[in-house]
């Protein structure tokens, strides 16, 4: 509990290296979470190629070496170069390489000169900002947590990146302007996480108030690599939380620059709406209502 409030405080992590009782709760409770959320997104590169575009990985601020677990778990065997300063964190991730026969990471003090390697980053960027030093790799790949003010902060670092020349392989389907920023002011992207806890998980959690049956996450896919053929035309994709209002079910939908919503009206019969995260192919005909698309019970 007191590792989650310094958490939720945003001030920061570093210190919780140093205290034996927090280690353990990231390890024990923290670490499998985090986990599960970047295999998510690590399926979601594989199936758009991304995972292909590189052999070799830049992480900034890689703790425990969470990401390349979760990587290693997913049957990726990147060479691993950390840019971490503290060093029994770093000492946590060799120790957890050699119990999961992962590859050796690479402790560095500078970035290193591989610009065709990927920079990676889970959870640091909330907590400080995005160094300019990554510009200098080819693929970038960050996690971030679902929070609206981080994840809004990553959504205007896709539109700098877009300037500098990268495309956006996702979760976005398109290289335009996020309307979420331009439509809104207080939305912001986000998945949730549907999946299935170990015995010993709920056995954990049952003595505590925290309840993670569902994991949120906010990321971002980039590369200076054109996104291949299959892919360039993305269908949609769903984003946020399914909205269950009075009357009718939402679901907001990225595919360009309007705000759009999938909707379905509960007296059209029962509505089906679609996993988070999930990649569309929309119907040929559609009915468009304002900013919502009108769906039925056999869409």
């Amino acid at each position: 509990m007191k590792l989650s409030d310094i958490y939720i405080s945003e001030k920061g992590s570093p210190q919780i290296w140093n205290e034996p009782a927090l280690v353990q709760a990231y390890i024990n409770y923290f670490l499998p979470l985090n986990c599960v959320r970047a295999m998510a997104v690590l399926n979601w590169a594989k199936q758009l190629g991304f995972a292909d575009l590189f052999s070799e990985v830049i992480e900034f601020g890689s703790g425990p070496g969470t990401l390349q677990i979760a990587a290693h778990h997913m049957g990726h065997s990147w060479d691993w170069h950390c840019l971490e300063a503290n060093k029994k964190a770093f000492q946590l991730h060799q120790d957890f390489s050699v119990k999961f026969g992962m590859k050796q990471p690479i402790q560095m003090n500078s970035w290193p000169k591989k610009p065709n390697a990927l920079f990676a980053s889970s959870y640091v960027l909330n907590e400080t900002d995005f160094p300019t030093e990554a510009f200098a790799y080819d693929s970038i790949l960050i996690i971030e947590p679902s929070t609206q003010s981080a994840t809004r902060k990553l959504m205007e670092l896709r539109q700098k990146l877009i300037h500098r020349g990268y495309n956006i392989w996702g979760p976005c389907t398109h290289q335009g302007a996020c309307p979420l920023l331009t439509k809104s002011k207080k939305d912001w992207c986000h998945f949730r996480i549907h999946w299935d806890q170990p015995g010993w998980f709920k056995e954990l959690e049952s003595h505590i108030p925290m309840k993670n049956k569902t994991l949120t996450l906010s990321y971002l896919l980039a590369s200076r690599n054109p996104l291949p053929p299959s892919t360039r035309n993305h269908p949609a994709r769903i984003i946020g939380d399914t909205l269950y209002e009075k009357g009718k079910v939402r679901q907001a939908l990225c595919r360009g620059e309007r705000r759009e919503f999938l909707s379905w009206l509960k007296r059209s019969g029962e509505p089906k709406p679609y996993v988070s995260g999930e990649l569309i192919d929309l119907p040929e005909s559609l009915t468009i209502k304002g900013n919502e698309i009108r769906m039925n019970s056999t869409t």
